[in-house]
């Protein structure tokens, strides 16, 4: 089944503005978790989140732009953890946060480039 890329385009638009939200409702606001269960969800989140929003706007895109969008991707998130540092309401800065978020980037970035390998 064939997508459109401004439907990709669309959806990548969506998970990035979850992403910033999820991002900066303020932390006491979210439910209470023990430590070793916040440290495994919390990263697999930040993997699958920055790993769909970078298919979707990879999928949308031609090949050379691809280090752009991962870039681009990767600075936001790197935006989103310092304003959780500076803004009040319970959030830190997370470096794992920042390397789950480049972890999903790269995967999809090695996942699309594999498929276009291989189709063409």
């Amino acid at each position: 089944m064939f997508v459109k890329p401004g439907t990709y385009r669309k959806l990548g638009y969506l998970i990035t503005g979850c992403i910033c939200f999820g991002s900066l409702i303020p932390g006491n606001t979210l439910p209470r978790l023990s430590w070793d269960q916040l440290i495994g969800i919390d990263k697999v989140l930040h993997l699958l989140a920055y790993g769909s929003a970078s298919y979707c706007f990879l999928s949308a895109q031609i090949q050379k732009t691809y280090f752009r969008i991962a870039a681009f991707l990767f600075m936001l998130g790197l935006l989103l953890e310092v304003l959780q540092k500076l803004l009040p309401g319970g959030r830190y800065f997370d470096l794992g946060d920042l390397l789950a978020n480049l972890a999903g980037i790269l995967l999809s970035v090695v996942y699309i480039h594999s498929q276009s390998k291989r189709i063409t």
